[in-house]
């Protein structure tokens, strides 16, 4: 990714020249064990600034990473940052029937670039459920997950179901969000037909047809069939440290509370830091300016207790 912001590759190239992609190992083996802390000095090191902390993002909901290309240009170079995209192009990815199998391919992927660990994971949207998910196995496996930023993701199916409706705290956060809704929606003009065929959509668990309009065949045939994927996928908990980045206006039929459901998954609350902007927007400039210096806080600060 770095290299395609400095140039040396450009928007117009085959996407896939520049990709961490999951390895060729068979879904279903297990993850190596972290090894002990004394064997790791270069990632206790990384965390105390002596040496570029790897961030790693997950790919977007079409499988790509190029969303990712202003953000980087506000990390690096005091972030060395890698990037999770799908392998698309040889259609590998069919091998894998769950989230849960596409997250050890990941995990195992980030492992074999960055064997010293610690792993500091981020994704925007969908690549934050799969982030979650890596997170977890990373955990379970000993290894070292000292942040785990979740960029404006929503749960998919949250785990307190229809019990959220009943919830006072979710109805008040849904009066909190309509007038940032409503600016939101006089603001998109001309986009609002299809902001609402969007939701009606989701509304009926299918995607809208205007996301695939907006790729090629081989990446609307990914994102369906990672969509088939997240509908089965129901997250369980994790114990990790968990900041979500997420904008202050969402869609009108949302109903959670603040941490978007995301609490009631981790064993502490979510840090919840707020971005300007939409969901689209948050990685877009001048918004991602905001973002980046919400990461770079949410890094520095010792986590909460």
């Amino acid at each position: 990714l770095a290299e395609i912001i400095g140039g040396r590759h450009t928007a117009e190239a085959d996407p896939s020249i520049n990709r961490m992609t999951p390895d060729g190992t068979p879904p279903g083996a297990e993850i190596d064990p972290a090894p002990s802390r004394a064997s790791r000095p270069a990632a206790e090191a990384s965390l105390q600034g002596e040496l570029p902390r790897p961030l790693i993002f997950v790919h977007n909901i079409y499988g790509e990473v190029l969303v990712y290309r202003a953000i980087t240009r506000h990390l690096l170079p005091e972030f060395q940052v890698d990037a999770l995209a799908a392998p698309i192009a040889d259609g590998s990815y069919r091998q894998f029937q769950s989230v849960e199998e596409l997250a050890a391919g990941y995990v195992r992927r980030v492992l074999t670039d960055h064997p010293a660990g610690p792993c500091l994971l981020l994704g925007h949207s969908v690549g934050g459920l799969l982030a979650f998910e890596m997170a977890r196995q990373l955990a379970g496996a000993g290894w070292e997950v000292p942040f785990l930023g979740l960029l404006d993701a929503r749960l998919v199916h949250p785990p307190d179901g229809s019990r959220r409706f009943a919830d006072p705290a979710c109805l008040g956060h849904w009066l909190r969000n309509l007038p940032g809704w409503a600016a939101q929606f006089r603001r998109a003009r001309g986009k609002r037909r299809s902001l609402v065929r969007e939701r009606f959509h989701h509304l009926l668990g299918v995607e809208a047809p205007e996301w695939h309009k907006a790729v090629d065949p081989a990446h609307a045939e990914y994102m369906d069939w990672l969509m088939g994927l997240l509908r089965r996928y129901r997250p369980g908990p994790y114990g990790g440290r968990v900041v979500l980045f997420r904008v202050r206006a969402l869609p009108l039929l949302s109903w959670s509370r603040e941490d978007m459901g995301w609490g009631s998954l981790t064993r502490t609350p979510p840090e919840v830091r707020y971005i300007p902007g939409d969901h689209a927007t948050m990685l877009r400039e001048p918004d991602v300016a905001a973002l980046a210096a919400e990461i770079k806080s949410a890094l520095a600060a010792p986590p909460r207790p």
